[in-house]
C-alpha cells in the first residue's frame, strides 16, 4: 500500500470515530431552550401590555359617575348621576325620575315623563365632584 492511501483511510477514520460527548449535548440542549424562554417571556409581556391597553381604554371611554349637589328653594340634595353608557339613558341612582343635565347652565331637570316638559322640576347645581366622591360616599 502507498502512503496516500493510508493516509487518507486514518483521516476517514478519525472523521468516523468521533463522537459527541455527553457534556456537549447537555451544551446543545441549553442553547436550543434559551431561545424558547425568551419568546415565552416575551409573549407573556407582549400579552401583559395589551391587557393594560384594554383596560386603560375602557376606563377612559367608559363614562364615569359624578356627585351631585342641586338645590332648589332651600332643599338641597345629593345624589349620585350616571351619564348612561353609550345608547342608555342617564340615571339619579335614588330616585325614579328621569334626569336631564345641563353642564353649561347648571341646571338638572328631574322629569316624571320626558314627553311632556311640563312635568320636569329644575334645580340648581350647586356642586359636581368626580368618581373619588362618589366611591366615598357609599364606603
Amino acid at each position: 500500500m502507498s502512503k496516500t492511501t493510508k493516509k487518507s483511510r486514518r483521516k476517514k477514520n478519525k472523521t468516523i470515530n468521533v463522537k459527541p460527548t455527553p457534556t456537549n449535548k447537555l451544551a446543545n440542549l441549553g442553547s436550543q431552550l434559551k431561545p424558547q424562554s425568551k419568546n415565552t417571556k416575551r409573549g407573556i409581556k407582549l400579552t401583559l401590555f395589551f391587557i393594560f391597553t384594554i383596560l386603560l381604554l375602557i376606563l377612559v371611554l367608559v363614562p364615569k359617575p359624578s356627585l351631585l349637589t342641586y338645590k332648589k328653594s332651600s332643599m338641597v340634595s345629593q345624589s349620585v348621576y350616571w351619564p348612561g353608557l353609550f345608547s342608555s339613558e342617564p340615571k339619579l341612582l335614588d330616585s325614579t325620575l328621569n334626569p336631564r343635565l345641563d353642564k353649561e347652565h347648571r341646571t338638572l331637570y328631574l322629569c316624571i315623563d320626558l314627553q311632556q316638559p311640563q312635568s320636569c322640576q329644575k334645580y340648581r347645581i350647586i356642586a359636581e365632584e368626580g368618581l373619588f366622591s362618589v366611591l366615598m360616599t357609599y364606603f
